[in-house]
């Protein structure tokens, strides 16, 4: 599986990369870089998107993400501060409704965040089976704090 990391710690990104072992796991610190990273190819399976990074919220990348063509990738919302329900109408607000929820003390517990992830793609599948294009689903994973 290859999958877009973005977030502006670096030590969440170290953590992450651990934890999926055997697959290919590109980092990101900037959303301007993770959009050139995409623009270059080839496609990612899912992106992982911090919640809270530096001049953009999770809900806005993702309308960015719209924008570029990408509302086909599902994306993983990473936060260590916010709950689903705050991640959910963030993203409601912004019109990219479709969420997912993890409980987000078990990002390092065995097979957990790749689980997770799974079933971020098969609910995508799914949606885009049905015709519903633009609509991510969205977990709610914290590594960090920020």
């Amino acid at each position: 599986m290859r999958l877009l990391h973005i977030d502006d710690n670096e030590s969440d990104l170290a953590m992450v990369k651990e934890i999926l072992v055997g697959h290919e796991v590109v980092s990101s610190t900037s959303l301007e870089e993770a959009f050139e990273i995409i623009r270059q190819g080839p496609l990612f399976d899912v992106l992982l998107l911090d919640l809270h990074m530096p001049g953009y919220t999770g809900a806005e990348a993702i309308l960015h993400w719209r924008q570029e063509g990408c509302d086909r990738i599902p994306v993983v919302v990473l936060s260590g501060i916010a709950s689903a329900r705050t991640i959910a109408s963030s993203c409601m607000s912004s019109g990219a409704p479709g969420n997912v929820f993890a409980d987000k003390n078990k990002l390092t517990k065995d097979n957990y965040l790749l689980g997770r992830i799974q079933e971020a793609i098969a609910h995508q599948a799914e949606r885009m089976k049905r015709g519903v294009s633009g609509i991510f689903p969205i977990l709610d994973l914290a590594v960090g704090g920020g």
